[in-house]
């Protein structure tokens, strides 16, 4: 009876040990990094886009805490962004100017942006447009009359999810506003097919009679 007593003690003994040191190579582990879950979390370079324009902010970014499922840190800051300045919800395109860059300077051309980069200021602020879309502006009268019309301007912010950039968005909404057909509209950001079917001999278009989009679909 002694011996089974002492074996089975042995053998709790050795499950015992077995489990400490399972629980001490997990605690080693290199788990990587922990998902962001408040704003003081972010990299400098989030904090420096909140600050520029945190004067139109409606709630302090501070009190932002995740509440999306994405560990991914640009889904997590597009959700503080959400949070710090938006009164509506707006098109995914307009929300991902804040983590992408928007290079069209929309000066009308045709052929590839030019080597020089424009001087600052040059180019529309899309995180702006954002701001005035989110907080219930109008979009055309502060930012948009110059490049769209009215109606390309409500296609530019209703555009659908699957158009996943502004840049994208601009093609979409002028094609959309000549076409009633949404799929042929989420094509149009193949510019060049609708450039050679829009401009004039020359390659040039009177910015009399439209905005500075490069041109315009014939479909």
């Amino acid at each position: 009876m002694g011996k089974k007593l002492k074996s089975r003690e042995a053998r709790r003994r050795d499950v015992d040990r077995a489990i400490c040191a399972v629980l001490e190579a997990h605690s080693k582990r290199d788990v990587g990094p922990r998902a962001i879950e408040r704003y003081d979390h972010f990299k400098a370079e989030y904090h420096d886009k909140i600050k520029a324009l945190r004067g139109y902010a409606l709630r302090a970014p501070e009190d932002w805490r995740c509440r999306i499922k994405s560990r991914s840190e640009e889904r997590r800051f597009i959700d503080l962004v959400r949070f710090s300045f938006a009164r509506y919800r707006v098109a995914a395109h307009l929300e991902n100017a804040w983590i992408d860059r928007f290079t069209d300077d929309l000066v009308d051309r045709v052929g590839e942006l030019p080597e020089v980069q424009p001087m600052r200021g040059s180019r529309p602020d899309l995180r702006r447009w954002y701001l005035v879309a989110a907080q219930g502006g109008s979009l055309y009268k502060q930012y948009t009359s110059a490049y769209l019309t009215k109606l390309e301007t409500h296609h530019f912010l209703a555009a659908p999810d699957d158009v996943r950039s502004s840049q994208q968005a601009l093609w979409y909404a002028v094609a959309r506003a000549q076409n009633e057909r949404c799929e042929i509209a989420r094509g149009s950001d193949k510019a060049s097919s609708f450039i050679a079917r829009s401009l004039p001999p020359g390659g040039k278009r009177s910015r009399a009679s439209s905005p500075a989009i490069p041109c315009r679909c014939t479909r």
